[in-house]
């Protein structure tokens, strides 16, 4: 095996542990609550890694074609170790470690479509529309971190409290008061 394939490898395996962590750290119900704000940190620093990652897929179909499912099911094994040791929530990280490795192949397919479709290998043509596209996945992956969050914070009775039900009801009784002020 190459340094080249080899050094691909451990940067898929980083980014893989990178996004295991950053999405074990998202939290959008602590930003209802009033708890804290969002973190576009941890938001930016996620598309960075799938992109990161779609680079890093795309040059390991030029170097081993043979044994790329079963990279990318340990990258989905890292991914899936470091979301559980930090979230401590078995069900959340088999489903969102398959979620992951879907996303792996469909990254795979797609830049390899894509590359037999240009000679000029550039971003704008290769990556920006898979990215475009992956995203799809990546918002599958947000949409049932908050799931699991959600499940946890009701089995615990603290989905709705008072900061949640102000945030969300604050632009309805803003449209209600302009309603009965213009009757």
């Amino acid at each position: 095996m190459k340094l080249k394939t080899r050094s691909l490898y451990f940067i898929l395996g980083l980014l893989s542990l990178a996004n295991g962590f950053i999405l074990s750290k998202l939290d959008f119900f602590g930003f209802l609550d009033g708890r804290h704000t969002i973190s576009f940190t941890l938001l930016g620093a996620s598309v960075l890694c799938s992109y990161l990652t779609s680079i890093t897929v795309f040059l390991l179909d030029y170097s081993n074609r043979t044994q790329l499912i079963v990279v990318y099911a340990c990258a989905a094994f890292a991914f899936m170790s470091t979301f559980f040791l930090v979230s401590q929530s078995l069900q959340p990280t088999i489903i969102l470690g398959c979620l992951y490795f879907l996303f792996l192949l469909y990254v795979y397919k797609e830049s390899q479509k894509r590359s037999l479709l240009y000679v000029h290998f550039s971003p704008r043509e290769i990556f920006f529309p898979v990215m475009k596209n992956a995203l799809i996945f990546m918002l599958a992956l947000f949409a049932a971190t908050s799931f699991y969050t959600a499940e946890k914070l009701l089995a615990t009775n603290r989905l709705l409290s008072p900061p949640v039900l102000k945030t969300i009801t604050q632009p309805l009784v803003f449209a209600f008061n302009r309603e009965f002020t213009g009757q």
